[in-house]
């Protein structure tokens, strides 16, 4: 079983691609799911702030959410919904209690650095909680920029240890901040390390001696590979068999983790 940990829909720029096609990579690729973390919706992303300037601080990501439950519900067996979520909003928990209830299985990808916030902060812990109440996992961007940094997620880590954290893209491109992560994983057993765009096969090694492969979830960050970004299908599968790990470990990390996290029935 092979699942897709983060991927994204979309109808903006050069993120565009509807179910469908997404649909058509991943049987080329021999995917079997995808847990959709949002999606790129020029509603969303084309929000302008009061001074005029284009900004994902104003937004809600309401329609996004709409969009996701609307493709999981059309193809039930190829996606599962998370929702997206501004910590900025006013309502941010309320929409979490709201989209749960209308059957999102987690939330992320939370956006700290392109929303410019800090992951721990009051809002999360209003956000946690009632993760807490329905049991959903919360994936927040980590990277070494100051709003990304995986220490915001390990604190809030500590501070929950009922709910279930991943690291989207377990510290990016950036070597400092991968250890970063997976210190804190190590010393969180609730934190997940997902691999999308990070760039270390040899740090994804690490992890899973580390922290066991039981909490390492392979993704791509949308996979469009065609584009020659470093997240397309091809790189981010070889990068996990470049990492030499056992043939039980890998099928760990391509899927079965994921499967066990969001009680997913294993093929």
């Amino acid at each position: 079983m092979v699942i897709d940990s983060h991927c994204h829909l979309g109808d903006w720029g050069i993120w565009a691609i509807s179910a469908e096609e997404k649909i058509k990579r991943y049987d080329a690729f021999g995917v079997d799911k995808g847990v959709l973390m949002g999606g790129i919706y020029g509603a969303d992303w084309g929000g302008r702030d009061e001074a005029g300037a284009q900004s994902l601080r104003c937004s809600n990501f309401k329609y996004t959410n709409e969009k996701t439950l609307e493709a999981a519900r059309k193809y039930p067996g190829r996606f599962i919904p998370f929702m997206w979520l501004n910590l900025l909003m006013p309502d941010a928990a309320e929409d979490v209690e709201y989209f749960a209830k209308k059957g999102i299985r987690g939330i992320g990808e939370i956006l700290p650095l392109n929303c410019r916030f800090q992951l721990y902060c009051d809002a999360a812990f209003k956000v946690c909680e009632i993760a807490q109440k329905y049991n959903l996992p919360m994936a927040s961007h980590t990277g070494p920029e100051i709003y990304g940094n995986p220490l915001h997620m390990i604190s809030l880590a500590a501070e929950f240890p009922k709910v279930n954290f991943i690291m989207s893209h377990m510290g990016w491109y950036d070597q400092g901040a991968t250890e970063q992560a997976i210190l804190g994983a190590s010393r969180c057993k609730n934190i997940y390390l997902e691999t999308s765009s990070s760039s270390y096969p040899k740090l994804i090694k690490e992890a899973v001696k580390r922290i066991g492969a039981e909490r390492v979830l392979f993704g791509t960050d949308n996979g469009m590979e065609e584009d020659g970004w470093a997240n397309d299908f091809r790189y981010e599968m070889e990068k996990i068999k470049a990492a030499k790990l056992s043939k039980k470990e890998e099928e760990m990390v391509f899927g079965l983790n994921t499967a066990r996290l969001l009680k997913i029935p294993a093929k």
